[in-house]
């Protein structure tokens, strides 16, 4: 049985190990990144922003997801993007910095205003896909949003996992967008509180 629980900081190795193995394969992660993320990246982020200020949740069996209320997001300190940058570096070099900060900026024009939160990352480790872990790791924050009455956004970065995001609820917000310059494409969706 699937145990979804908090995450503490003695689970921010497993959360990255998790998400670096989901993203692997991701397009636009990879060309934001300079290549497939590293635990490290992962491991930095969760560190200086989810842990902190956000709702990180974490199943036993290999599924993360990183939660952050939408108007933390738009207050993040710029100190935290310099404490990122040894590590986009070091996973993908220079080219990593001014890609970075175009997605940041191209994100930040299709992000909702009203009050929500907002989905950074889910990921189940690819042994573990197809077993119903993603809507469960998910459960609880749309869960919470729900009760709160307040909505949940995304960008989904891969076509085919639109339908998983419809299942729970999630609708095209606007259309399709590319991070930058012969960059892959995203998708904002988001989801009305139910």
């Amino acid at each position: 049985m699937t145990e979804v629980r908090r995450a503490g900081i003695e689970d921010i190795p497993a959360l990255a190990e998790i998400l670096a193995d989901a993203f692997s394969d991701d397009a636009a992660m990879s060309w934001v990144m300079g290549g497939p993320p590293a635990p490290r990246l992962f491991a930095t982020m969760i560190r200086i922003t989810y842990m902190p200020k956000g709702d990180c949740y974490i199943s036993d069996d290999g599924a993360a997801a990183l939660w952050l209320a939408g108007d933390l997001l738009t207050a993040e300190p710029f100190s935290n993007s310099l404490r990122l940058l040894p590590v986009m570096l070091a996973n993908g070099g220079l080219k990593t910095i001014p890609r970075g900060l175009g997605a940041q900026a191209r994100m930040q024009k299709f992000h909702p205003h009203a009050a929500h939160q907002y989905l950074f990352a889910v990921g189940v480790r690819q042994q573990a896909q197809g077993k119903g872990l993603g809507k469960k790791i998910l459960a609880p924050m749309l869960d919470r949003c729900d009760a709160e009455g307040v909505g949940a956004y995304l960008e989904n970065s891969k076509q085919q996992n639109n339908n998983f995001y419809r299942g729970l609820g999630f609708e095209f917000s606007a259309d399709a967008f590319a991070l930058g310059k012969d960059a892959p494409s995203i998708q904002p969706m988001w989801r009305e509180a139910r």
